[in-house]
């Protein structure tokens, strides 16, 4: 298994957890639970979309001048999109306000840990 990979599966699981975390603190204040926000799906959202980011970094870094800021910019744009995706289907509101926490914590996590785990990089 590469470098990219385990550094890929590394900030997915911590932000999937993470996520999982800030999305029960959520359900739990809003008394209500969503079986869709439960741990395996977090996580596997979680791990995919990291592997999918660490290769767009990795992309990035052979590419443009400024790697760090493209990524991060990307990352909130895709929650963004996937939240108003998710928003547009119409669920139930108080999910979709838990699933947005998810959505931003697991693209902080990878904004942040992505490129600290890969190794020297430019800004």
């Amino acid at each position: 298994m590469g470098r990219n990979a385990l550094v890929g599966m590394g900030s997915g699981f911590v932000g999937g957890l993470l996520a999982w975390a800030l999305a029960q603190l959520v359900q739990w204040r809003m008394d209500t639970s969503f079986d869709e926000l439960s741990l395996i799906p977090v996580l596997a959202a979680s791990l995919m979309t990291n592997l999918f980011g660490i290769w767009l970094y990795s992309l990035l870094r052979r590419k443009i001048p400024a790697p760090r800021l493209t990524f991060a910019f990307l990352a909130v744009l895709a929650a963004v999109a996937y939240t108003l995706i998710l928003g547009a289907r119409e669920p139930h509101p108080l999910f979709l306000e838990a699933a947005v926490s998810a959505h931003f914590m697991i693209a902080f996590t990878a904004i942040y840990l992505i490129p600290a785990l890969s190794g020297r990089s430019k800004i």
